[in-house]
């Protein structure tokens, strides 16, 4: 998911990119969707999920928390769950 969010300008662009991508392969995607399932499940020690967001995902929250950062995360599987069943309907 870096790829996507690494330089975008906003969460329009974001979806715009992953749609291409869906469209393209979606595989990958899902691969992704599943691993942010995986990780928002899990338990991990204070500052885990801020460092993901912040280093893996290169995006600056306002709540750097690990709440803020499991609600963000849990957006962005939203996202691309929307994405994936959008070019399903196709």
């Amino acid at each position: 998911m870096h790829g996507y969010w690494a330089d975008a300008a906003g969460i329009d662009q974001v979806r715009e990119e992953l749609t291409r991508a869906a469209r393209f392969n979606p595989q990958p995607l899902k691969q992704s969707l599943s691993a942010l399932e995986v990780v928002l499940k899990g338990l991990y020690p204070e500052g885990t999920l801020s460092r993901l967001v912040a280093w893996d995902g290169n995006w600056v929250l306002e709540d750097r928390s690990d709440r803020g950062a499991a609600e963000w995360l849990t957006q962005l599987a939203e996202l691309v769950r929307s994405v994936l069943d959008a070019v399903d309907r196709r």
